[in-house]
């Protein structure tokens, strides 16, 4: 995000009000945002660790705080850390109207289930949300692509 206008309704019908709540969040996350991190690493044998990391973006910090930005990254612990895949649609999710009231907690970003070598292969099982749907979803992380789909998922919802 770079500037206020990220995800407004570039429809120029749309409320004004709802235009405005969106960017006072753009305005608070650019401003000066508090950030919590967590972070689960696993240690691989014969490679770096991999690090899956949920982060979520506070206008300020204390009870008065509002979320203003969500994403989910892995990365690889090797000599710096090297981002394998991102996921920010949450981030975008703020912004929408439908979703205004949702709340943002680390427990509604719990997208990492569970994680597994088979050989020298690895996999991450991921809860995926939608706009109205939900499922799980094996996918492969390749150290050149990032996560890769695989032919194991479910879906449910409209």
């Amino acid at each position: 995000m770079q500037n206020e206008d990220f995800g407004i309704d570039p429809n120029p019908n749309g409320p004004e009000e709802e235009r405005a709540r969106v960017r006072g969040l753009n305005r608070a996350y650019l401003d000066s945002p508090y950030v919590e991190v967590r972070s689960f690493r696993w240690p691989l044998p014969g490679r770096p660790p991999l690090v899956f990391a949920l982060a979520i973006w506070y206008s300020r910090s204390g009870e008065e705080r509002q979320p203003v930005f969500a994403a989910e990254a892995i990365l690889e612990e090797a000599k710096s850390l090297r981002l394998l895949a991102f996921d920010g649609h949450e981030g975008e999710w703020m912004r929408m109207r439908e979703f205004r009231s949702w709340k943002w907690t680390f427990g509604h970003l719990a997208r990492f289930l569970n994680a597994w070598r088979i050989g020298n292969r690895y996999f991450v099982l991921r809860y995926l949300s939608g706009h109205e749907s939900s499922g799980v979803e094996l996918q492969e992380i390749d150290p050149k692509a990032g996560l890769v789909a695989t032919d194991f998922s479910y879906s449910f919802g409209l």
